[in-house]
């Protein structure tokens, strides 16, 4: 089942002419590297980072990012990681044939899961991007010794002082980060 042609999907459609003997062709959309029924698309957003006093530290008009656009409910259960036997796609497709209202229904989600993947690689994309840019305080980082502190605890199920002696060893932690700092937060 294929969605409706939005204007997007218009703008990424191959084009092609002949300009003095000179063929003209647009850039292609990707194919997912297992699924090439899902295409992978790519989007634009504006990004501005700015430091704790205001003062804008990055910029970007258009930072890219790419999103997958699933064609079917099949294509979707595959990019979530389903493994689906011949038989069950037949048994998918043949399920959702039917009324104009099941063929609607399939459309709306389309679109919602759609609009899903695409927020969802941005925001991603976004906070990458941010997380590249803005500036580090000294709350932030002690915050991000005492996680490195509470993970290795965790991890290798050893006491708060042997993970943090551990890792000031390995240069990891400063040494002006001390326990009773760590045991304050």
């Amino acid at each position: 089942m294929r969605i409706k042609k939005t204007i997007a999907d218009k703008v990424t459609e191959k084009l092609s002419g002949k300009v003095s003997n000179q063929e003209a062709v647009a850039a292609a959309v990707e194919s997912h590297a297992e699924y090439p029924e899902i295409e992978i698309r790519i989007g634009t957003f504006q990004i501005t980072v700015k430091d704790e006093d205001g003062k804008e530290i990055y910029k970007n008009d258009s930072e890219g990012f790419k999103y997958p656009v699933v064609p079917s409910l099949v294509s979707a259960l595959r990019l979530e990681g389903a493994k689906l036997s011949d038989d069950q796609i037949a048994f998918i497709n043949e399920a959702l044939k039917g009324s104009v209202e099941t063929g609607k229904a399939v459309v709306a989600l389309l679109e919602t899961i759609n609009d899903s993947l695409r927020v969802s690689s941005k925001n991603r994309r976004y906070q990458s991007v941010f997380n590249q840019h803005k500036p580090l305080t000294e709350e932030s980082m002690g915050n991000a010794y005492a996680r490195m502190i509470r993970d290795a605890m965790r991890t290798k199920n050893v006491s708060d002082e042997t993970a943090h002696r551990t890792l000031q060893e390995f240069g990891l932690v400063p040494a002006e980060y001390t326990l009773e700092i760590f045991r304050t937060k």
